[in-house]
């Protein structure tokens, strides 16, 4: 038997808990209003000397993320999809559960072993999340997503064999794997009647603080979330953002880390805008289609910074970071000022 499950490019496809669940609800009305209200939401915690540095997102309708790799508070707020969880000591034959679920409708999300499946070239055990959309008796083939060695989201497919090695051997100690509660398989799929009225006062609101327009102390209370526990450390939020990179970036040395997905998350954010400012336009919020032109000359601002900070990995030359640096000083001039200007247009339409 042969089922694959639809399954769409995501426009946030940083963080594998963020990207599946954005593939099956972006194709809906409803859910493209509750992404276009949520995903505005842009935060950093970082440590007191910035050699660690964490972009997150947060949802509007309420205070913490819940990346479904994360903490899940399954259907107890109103998400865009049915989400439900088994434990792993539940479950010991993975595909015939994957396959049971996927006939019934749901996609999966749940922990491995990369380096027993092949498409990875992992030499040693690292434990991290896949997402599954469907399966091929015939080829014995596994349909999922994950990131390839260059960290780009990518689809995969995987041997039942590999699957099953992938899956029995997840509990070592690897890299990086300690927030994530890896003993759960979380399966879910949209809410078929969910509804959702984007508020346009709420999304002026939420702009309006995440470009730091005026002094807002609402975003004290918000945190990102490991399973269920608060994330140590300082935290930005939305544009500020921009200046814990910049910070990042200052007085490198050996001892520091450069975690490129930190950078590509900030362009990730930034098509995430460009596709709310379309929204906008789309459904006459907003007229002034040159606010989305100047947005696109952000994008390819923060591409520039993707770029150069790729060069910066390969060659460690401080004149890249330097680079960077001014990109991302002109970066932040530019967003706040354009943001501004889309918020001064949403308010003449109020």
């Amino acid at each position: 038997m042969l089922k694959i499950l639809n399954i769409q490019d995501s426009i946030v496809d940083v963080f594998n808990g963020y990207a599946s669940t954005i593939s099956i609800i972006i194709d809906k009305p409803e859910g493209e209003k509750w992404f276009v209200q949520n995903y505005l939401n842009y935060m950093t915690t970082y440590d007191s000397d910035y050699s660690q540095v964490v972009s997150d997102y947060f949802y509007s309708d309420f205070t913490y993320n819940s990346a479904i790799n994360f903490y899940q508070p399954e259907n107890i707020i109103n998400l865009p999809y049915d989400c439900y969880s088994a434990s792993t000591l539940e479950v010991q034959d993975i595909i015939k559960f994957i396959k049971e679920k996927i006939n019934m409708g749901f996609y999966l999300c749940f922990f491995v072993n990369l380096k027993y499946l092949k498409s990875y070239n992992q030499k040693e055990d690292f434990i991290h999340d896949i997402f599954v959309y469907g399966y091929d008796d015939e080829k014995e083939i596994i349909y999922a997503t994950g990131y390839n060695h260059n960290g780009k989201y990518s689809f995969f497919e995987h041997k039942y064999n590999e699957i099953a090695m992938a899956y029995e051997n997840c509990n070592v100690s690897s890299f990086n794997h300690d927030y994530f509660d890896t003993k759960k398989i979380s399966y879910f799929k949209y809410r078929v009647n969910f509804k959702y009225n984007f508020n346009l006062i709420n999304f002026i609101a939420t702009l309006k603080e995440y470009s730091n327009i005026y002094h807002c102390q609402t975003h004290a209370r918000r945190f990102i979330c490991r399973t269920g526990e608060k994330s140590s450390g300082k935290t930005a939020y939305g544009i500020d953002s921009i200046k814990v990179l910049i910070e990042y970036f200052k007085d490198w040395n050996d001892s520091k880390e450069l975690d490129l997905r930190q950078i590509y998350f900030l362009y990730n954010h930034k098509i995430n805008m460009e596709f709310k400012i379309k929204y906008l336009l789309k459904n006459k919020y907003l007229v002034d289609e040159s606010i989305l032109e100047q947005y696109r000359e952000i994008i390819q601002i923060s591409k520039i910074c993707l770029n150069l900070s790729i060069k910066y990995s390969l060659k460690g030359d401080i004149e890249y970071s330097n680079k960077i640096i001014a990109f991302l000083e002109e970066f932040y001039k530019k967003e706040k000022d354009t943001l501004s200007k889309l918020v001064e247009a949403l308010e003449k339409l109020c």
